[in-house]
């Protein structure tokens, strides 16, 4: 060791060295020259950093677990100025899987910024004075990828501060949440889908759950009840009715979920007190182990009328018949003075008995043969 030592001491000043042994040793050796620079001696000062060098071992493996940890994460974690394009000084490794792209690309001055949506970019930096006015904030924006695809990018940022309060820099960390974002229009598409759908029905549409709480309806709902979207949300299907139709409303209810299917006929009370004949349909379905009823009501206002007209019209034809059978059979009438007789036996002038069983209405008058007979002075044949 002395003769290493010797060797890389000759001609220079002054030699640092670590020694590993047992325990691990910095050296730091002076030479000692002569006033010709001859050396004729050294000076070293010895220095024990085992414990310095075990720390650093630990955190050299604390970091590489961290690495690892951070790689197989989906969150990229960074630390970017706090002012201008702000720029990243430290972005994790696992960007590149995750966007495409290699630590010191996006550590390039102006990179980040570069990269957002330019129809995201005016809102995102708009947005950010909240960061320095809460100290934390969280937006999501597209981001492109390496691959030029784009990406929706969730972040959330915490500023730090100086002992001054000054803005020092930036702690984040963003997360590529696409999927969650495509799965979130493809819901809102299915949903406009649903409501055009439910609203183009010619009926009122319903929904709820067996504790009767309204989970959708449609536009003729709020049209027929005249009830607000909110204020159907804190009602339930019997506060629609009264008396014998809310009896009847609850037993359909019931028939649906033990059942399957039901229906019935009540007035809907509107809130405006006013009352209008419906068919409600119910059918049951299942929904993550939920039942739920979902049906239909429709206005029969106009069948009920006509329902109404054609018993109005069914009750005068049989009194119209009724009528006609009265005159139409058997008459026993006498062959002399033509009076009838009636059911009970009595002898009835034919008048009188056609006005009792008939609308007829007589006015009497004198045919000219009568008028011969009954009245041969005051007959004139009009000869």
């Amino acid at each position: 060791m002395e003769a290493f030592i010797l060797g890389t001491l000759l001609g220079v000043r002054e030699a640092k060295l670590i020694l590993q042994g047992v325990n691990t040793l910095y050296v730091v050796v002076d030479p000692i020259k002569a006033d010709d620079m001859q050396i004729t001696g050294f000076v070293h000062v010895t220095r024990d950093i085992t414990e310095m060098r075990q720390a650093e071992i630990i955190l050299k493996r604390s970091l590489d677990q961290i690495n690892l940890l951070l790689n197989a994460s989906s969150y990229i974690l960074y630390q970017c100025e706090a002012f201008g394009d702000f720029d990243a000084t430290y972005i994790s490794d696992n960007i590149e899987p995750i966007l495409g792209y290699k630590p010191d690309e996006f550590l390039q001055k102006g990179f980040w910024a570069s990269q957002i949506h330019p129809e995201d970019a005016p809102r995102v930096f708009k947005e950010l004075n909240q960061l320095f006015e809460h100290g934390i904030h969280k937006h999501e924006y597209r981001f492109r990828h390496k691959d030029g695809s784009w990406r929706w990018i969730y972040d959330e940022l915490r500023l730090n501060r100086d002992e001054k309060g000054n803005p020092k820099d930036i702690l984040g960390c963003i997360v590529d949440v696409t999927e969650r974002k495509q799965a979130e229009e493809a819901l809102r598409k299915e949903k406009a889908f649903s409501e055009t759908a439910i609203n183009s029905l010619p009926g009122i549409f319903y929904l709820f759950d067996e504790k009767g709480r309204f989970l959708r309806w449609n536009l003729n709902a709020i049209v027929a009840t005249g009830y607000s979207g909110e204020e159907m949300s804190r009602m339930h299907p019997p506060d629609f009715f009264t008396g014998e139709g809310k009896e009847k409303v609850g037993a359909a209810i019931q028939e649906v979920f033990e059942k399957g299917e039901a229906w019935v006929e009540a007035d809907l009370i509107s809130k405006d007190g006013s009352q209008t004949p419906y068919l409600f349909t119910g059918r049951l379905f299942y929904s993550e182990n939920q039942k739920y009823l979902a049906g239909m009501g429709i206005d029969i206002s106009e069948r009920k009328r006509v329902e109404e007209d054609r018993e109005r019209l069914i009750q005068e034809m049989k009194l119209a018949l009724e009528k006609v059978k009265t005159l139409s059979g058997m008459l026993p009438i006498c062959a002399s003075c033509k009076k009838i007789r009636d059911d009970k036996g009595y002898w009835t002038q034919i008048e009188s008995y056609i006005r009792a069983h008939s609308e007829v209405e007589f006015s009497h008058g004198i045919c000219p043969e009568c008028m011969k007979k009954l009245y041969p002075d005051d007959y004139d044949d009009g000869s």
